[in-house]
């Protein structure tokens, strides 16, 4: 850092650091109360009991200045007087802004408001989450979250969608596993960053994917050297997993696509802002010329052909309206619908409704946040 001052302090006294500002001279920027100070052979302490600092680097307040829909109409050295011009119009159960991150929510029947100042908030770390080795059909797991190598209490954790509920002080939830098969387990918290992950439960009963395919396997008559992917000499559900993942890299396969990100209630104007994005899970080009978007008014959008969006890569279109109030989109096709949005319920003036993480798809609404958006970036 850079030294501005050097004193000499009593204690218990109050340090103040001033500085000349605009047209002011020796204006207090820094002001810290010295409690004790203890002077030893091997080191010294001192204890702070206050601090405060302001900005050195003011803003002018000048008459006629404009702040969102709000202008400075007069200032004093006590008071800012400040009027809107043009009318506001508030949206029943949404909210405006009226200049930066200062607006009014208006309540769903539109009787009652409330000024707001919206604040972001760094997160605190990025979870992480710590599992046994192995994952058995029947026996219990011990689902661990952490921060910073530290067990963070009160996470919400999800496994395959269901919610296990929030971690205890140790940062534990424990869970036993029905099915075999692969499944996502997901953890949040309010200010950190979520994760989720993919894990393989083995033994007890196969996930009905694996089933499905062993059964076939099974019932072609003995070994098949195009069924044992393994080269083990043996057809296993193994093998059946094996062949169903070549299968989905099939060029001929159908491309994961799904609806990531939706901005119901952008900035100024909604008509012509309201942005839905796509998102293509695959390491392949996809074909998306066709596909058909529609929203919960049944209002639909057919993508126009050649469209391609890029291994996970996005799609973004302003063509599907979107209610502030509520709602949803559906994405379909050849007349399948093929992924859905959360049905939201309310929506936020400049923020998006998107999944905690790009693909991240568990058939459930903690998949989604409303937050600052990402549009074309990973979330």
């Amino acid at each position: 850092g850079k030294s501005v001052d050097t004193d000499i302090v009593k204690s218990p006294d109050t340090y103040v650091y001033t500085k000349d500002l605009g047209k002011l001279d020796d204006v207090p920027i820094i002001v810290v109360y010295i409690g004790n100070v203890f002077a030893g052979t091997e080191s010294d302490l001192v204890t702070i009991e206050g601090a405060f600092q302001i900005s050195d680097d003011p803003i002018p307040i000048d008459s006629g200045t404009e702040y969102g829909e709000m202008m400075i109409t007069s200032a004093s050295g006590d008071k800012i007087m400040m009027k809107n011009k043009d009318g506001i119009d508030l949206d029943d159960g949404g909210n405006t802004r009226i200049m930066g991150d200062i607006g009014f929510m208006t309540s769903y029947d539109g009787d009652r408001y409330c000024p707001f100042v919206r604040r972001t908030v760094d997160p605190i770390a990025a979870l992480k989450i710590e599992l046994p080795e192995r994952l058995i059909v029947g026996e219990e797991i011990v689902i661990t979250i952490t921060a910073d190598g530290a067990p963070v209490e009160g996470a919400e954790v999800w496994f395959a969608g269901e919610n296990l509920g929030s971690t205890d002080s140790n940062g534990e939830v424990r869970f036993t596993p029905a099915a075999a098969g692969t499944f996502i387990i997901s953890a949040s918290k309010a200010n950190y960053n979520s994760i989720f992950i993919a894990v393989r439960v083995t033994g007890g009963s196969p996930a009905t994917a694996d089933a499905v395919i062993a059964l076939q396997l099974a019932v072609s008559g003995g070994w098949d050297a195009d069924a044992d992917v393994s080269g083990d000499g043996k057809v296993t559900s193994l093998d059946a997993l094996m062949i169903l993942q070549m299968a989905a890299k099939n060029p001929g396969a159908v491309p994961e696509i799904v609806i990531n990100e939706l901005m119901p209630n952008p900035i100024g104007t909604d008509r012509g802002n309201e942005t839905t994005e796509l998102y293509n899970c695959d390491d392949k080009p996809a074909d998306i010329g066709g596909w058909v978007l529609k929203n919960e008014g049944g209002t639909t959008y057919t993508i126009p052909a050649g469209t391609t969006i890029e291994p996970y890569g996005y799609y973004l279109t302003t063509k599907v309206q979107l209610d502030n109030v509520g709602g949803y989109v559906l994405l379909y096709r050849d007349g399948e619908e093929v992924d859905s949005s959360i049905a939201y319920t309310h929506s936020t003036e400049g923020l998006s409704w998107q999944r905690r993480t790009d693909r991240l798809d568990t058939n459930s609404d903690s998949d989604w946040i409303e937050r600052d958006s990402t549009f074309g970036v990973s979330g």
